[in-house]
């Protein structure tokens, strides 16, 4: 089994798990108070298995089965036997470095949390551009491709 549709199948399963338990919702949110105070620095990493909601879940895994499957398999090319294990790094790595700022900026605000795979799944998406750079790509339902490179500056314009 791939590390994708590992990470596919335990990031719904925790997803619906904490949506019908708050409980779980709370220890594994992005709460930067208590990774300041308690030093639960796991919060980087477990938020990104949580979602706010099943179109949040449906959303975030759709894009990272698309592209996670093909920069996966460019791992492999790549890296060889490390290449599964490098994909996951990076995805896992991602977590952690797109909650960075947040962090920093909110260490102490009591009223911040989040939640959701939208870093790192975006990670996987300019990773993939990064090794397809020409590849013709669009938007879901807009029939108009433009090449990887383009496309991705216009996510981070628009992103922004």
């Amino acid at each position: 089994m791939n590390i994708t549709l590992i990470i596919i199948i335990l990031t719904v399963l925790i997803s619906i798990s904490a949506l019908s338990n708050d409980k779980i919702m709370n220890d594994l949110i992005f709460y930067p108070p208590a990774v300041t105070y308690q030093k639960q620095w796991y919060r980087f990493f477990t938020c990104g298995f949580l979602h706010a909601d099943y179109m949040h879940l449906a959303f975030n895994m759709y894009g990272l089965y698309i592209f996670g499957k093909y920069v996966e398999e460019d791992f492999l090319r790549l890296f060889g036997d490390f290449g599964r294990i490098a994909y996951l790094l990076m995805y896992l790595s991602s977590l952690f470095f797109c909650l960075l700022p947040t962090y920093m900026q909110h260490k102490t605000n009591t009223n911040y949390r989040s939640l959701g795979a939208s870093g790192a799944v975006s990670a996987v998406i300019f990773a993939f551009i990064l090794l397809n750079p020409l590849i013709p790509m669009g938007l879901l339902f807009i029939p108009v491709r433009i090449p990887g490179f383009l496309f991705g500056l216009l996510y981070l314009v628009i992103s922004s």
